[in-house]
């Protein structure tokens, strides 16, 4: 089942600090493209920023997950 949010990582490219929006009361986890988790975290606010600049430039993956429904978005990190 998919879960339905307003938006995971806003703006995207972003340069590791981004915004979710519509989250509230949901398990967040982001992971890098060889599924390692590089933060998990439980939203309870319906607008929250995520930092990531200590990551390295490259794509992640958003899940979110609420009430045994889940959704994925792909962002990426790219720092000047």
């Amino acid at each position: 089942n998919k879960l339905q949010t307003t938006d995971l990582g806003n703006p995207n490219p972003n340069n590791g600090t981004f915004t979710i929006t519509g989250g509230a009361d949901s398990e967040l986890e982001i992971s890098d493209l060889n599924r390692r988790i590089v933060k998990r975290l439980h939203l309870t606010d319906t607008t929250t920023e995520i930092e990531l600049s200590h990551e390295k430039n490259g794509v992640y993956f958003v899940k979110c997950i609420k009430d045994n429904q889940f959704t994925i978005k792909r962002i990426i990190i790219q720092k000047n």
